[in-house]
């Protein structure tokens, strides 16, 4: 089992925190302060919570300089529940300010209908630059209706339909007179970070209202706090645990129009503990507040600023360190990582890529980084390919550890990259479907040699094949369908790695060396022979985890013929690798070829004849 100190957590939240923080804060859970009590079972409007939450605030203000004119809220929920919230609470302010200048009663019927005039032309702007934006926009159009919600920009318009830049200033269509202006500083998923404030929004005659999220870059660079109405961020990237959500807000956009009011203009009232106005004077405790929480946060404050004697200046060049260092790394094998291009929009914090090669070379990068403590590399769920984030835990030696493993892997691999010609359709022949058996190496029953293709590939480096099954297999298929690998080295060992789903071996009536038979993510060695014909059948016993699995899943099998156990100077390479049915008589495969980029010349894939006989 690995210590903490063996692990190096890149997960994109909850985040690494660090050792000295997590001691603390047991220790406290346990008896905190010699009071006999945990901190989870101090009262919340207790002394001792009052100053816990007070001296968190004047940390971060101290960290950030925040000015006087702005308040601090904890609050629950996390940002989501914040997209909610700054909707109902700045609309609200808006209404405020329009009935101060109307100047008359809530209660005058001319008064209301001026109001609702104003509010015909009511206007909430959105930037969106990636999957967290779009969330916030969708729920302000939930609140309020899509005739109240601007989109101002959407990054997708300008980059083909996806996320992965930030579109030119020029081309946002801001709202006059704005309820507010609200973008997600860094986005999470998509690793997409402004690069500054934006200079369409700065101060002026005309001040937009802007409202940031900054939860997953909080803490981590200089921010120009008086530009901004608001920021929000959750505790659980660079702050602490899960559990809080930090609200920074200018006084002056706090007060709120009554309920009424609102009513008689049609606009939706907020739960009052969305209410920002009502939370602060509370001091973060209208409600039970996890003052453990807190407590963390506060810790984690306390270490930044006894590491960055100039505060959050200091963390800013660590961090802007430590992302160079992954992205040059990753940019030194363009072959084999594929990263944002637009590089003023990379985020520092989250460093998103894919692997060239597909998901079976990526599922091996996650497999060794783990070996050697590199953990929470996994990328979104709807994204997948790898991500990095860079949270202040992670230290320069973790980022170090990082770089080298990028470095290793692609060295390790190869130049992988689609051949040309690299996706062919195995087809068998109806007729063939009947036969018990079929094998295209087996002179004796070869079939028809017109209607069965043979492809060989020409290389000396690495080979990646994946195949599924057109059709889903019922239950007659078991043990009868695999495809084959005609392996010619010239000399030296192969090493054949499976990383399938299933259960995968060899046939038990294959002539294979001994050292050749092994289950499903073993490697299959041959250390001596020019050649070596390995059929692979799959075996997947419907009483133990049923058809269903084969029809849901994709079968990947990595052939690496580069890693060569037991050997430091590689002198010969493998010349030549053959795929063809070896026993095809039931289904058809797809099968994709990955080849090296260095390799690839314009007769590397050629259709050929079945070999010798067939």
């Amino acid at each position: 089992m690995p210590s903490r100190s063996d692990i190096t957590y890149f997960g994109a939240g909850p985040a690494l925190l660090p050792t000295a923080v997590l001691e603390e804060a047991a220790a406290a859970l346990l008896n905190y302060n010699a009071t006999g009590l945990g901190i989870a079972e101090h009262s919340h409007r207790s002394e001792i919570a009052t100053t816990i939450i007070n001296e968190a605030k004047a940390d971060l203000v101290s960290y950030l300089d925040i000015p006087d004119d702005y308040e601090i809220c904890f609050m629950q929920g996390g940002g989501s529940a914040q997209f909610s919230a700054m909707a109902y609470n700045f609309v609200g302010n808006w209404v405020t300010r329009k009935y101060k200048e109307v100047q008359g009663s809530e209660s005058d019927e001319s008064t209301v209908l001026k109001l609702k005039s104003a509010v015909e032309n009511l206007k909430i702007d959105y930037i969106i630059t990636g999957g967290w934006s779009q969330k916030a926009a969708a729920e302000a159009e939930r609140l309020f209706g899509s005739e109240h919600v601007n989109i101002v920009a959407d990054s997708r318009k300008a980059n083909d339909g996806k996320f992965g830049t930030i579109p030119s200033e020029d081309t946002w269509n801001l709202s006059h007179d704005a309820a507010m202006v609200y973008y997600c500083d860094n986005e999470t998923v998509h690793g997409v970070e402004f690069p500054g404030f934006p200079k369409c929004l700065e101060p002026g005659p005309d001040r937009p209202i802007v409202v940031a999220d900054m939860s997953s870059n909080i803490l981590s660079r200089r921010i120009p706090i008086s530009n901004f109405s608001a920021i929000f961020f959750g505790a659980q990237k660079n702050l602490g645990s899960t559990g809080i959500t930090v609200v920074i807000i200018q006084k002056q956009f706090l007060p709120q129009p009554s309920a009424a009011l609102m009513r008689k203009l049609a606009l939706p009232i907020p739960p009052r503990i969305f209410e920002f106005e009502t939370i602060i004077k509370n001091n973060s405790l209208y409600n039970t507040l996890s003052v453990l929480d807190v407590f963390i946060a506060g810790r984690v404050l306390k270490q930044l600023l006894l590491q960055h004697p100039d505060k959050v200046q200091g963390q800013q060049i660590l961090s802007q360190k430590k992302a160079q260092l992954i992205y040059k790394t990753l940019e030194a094998y363009p072959t084999i990582y594929q990263i944002i291009p637009d590089k003023a929009a990379r985020s520092r914090m989250n460093i998103c890529f894919r692997i060239k090669g597909g998901s079976a070379v990526e599922e091996l990068f996650l497999k060794d980084a783990a070996t050697v403590g590199l953990t929470g590399l996994k990328g979104h769920r709807e994204l997948k390919g790898i991500r990095a984030s860079n949270y202040n835990s992670i230290s320069l030696e973790g980022a170090e550890k990082l770089a080298n493993f990028i470095s290793t892997f692609a060295s390790q691999n190869g130049t992988v990259v689609l051949a040309p010609i690299s996706t062919w359709r195995l087809a068998v022949p109806a007729a063939e479907m009947s036969k018990p058996r079929y094998n295209a190496y087996d002179q004796e029953q070869c079939g028809d040699r017109e209607k069965h293709k043979h492809y060989r590939i020409e290389t000396a480096d690495f080979v990646r094949i994946e195949y599924a099954p057109v059709r889903p297999p019922t239950s007659s298929d078991w043990d009868r369908y695999g495809l084959g690998l005609r392996i010619g080295t010239g000399c030296g060992p192969v090493r054949v790695q499976t990383t399938d789903q299933y259960d995968m071996r060899t046939s038990t009536d294959a002539a294979v060396p001994a050292q050749c038979r092994a289950s499903s993510s073993q490697d299959f060695i041959q250390e001596t022979g020019p050649l070596w014909s390995p059929p692979m059948r799959l075996r997947n016993e419907p009483e133990k985890q049923g058809i269903s699995a084969l029809r849901k899943k994709e079968v990947e099998l990595v052939y690496d013929l580069t890693r060569f156990q037991g050997r430091g100077d590689i002198t010969c390479l493998p010349t030549k690798v053959d795929l063809g049915l070896m026993r095809a008589d039931l289904l058809a495969f797809e099968a994709s070829i990955v080849i090296p980029h260095a390799q690839v010349q314009d007769t590397i894939v050629a259709e050929t004849q079945s070999p010798d006989g067939c």
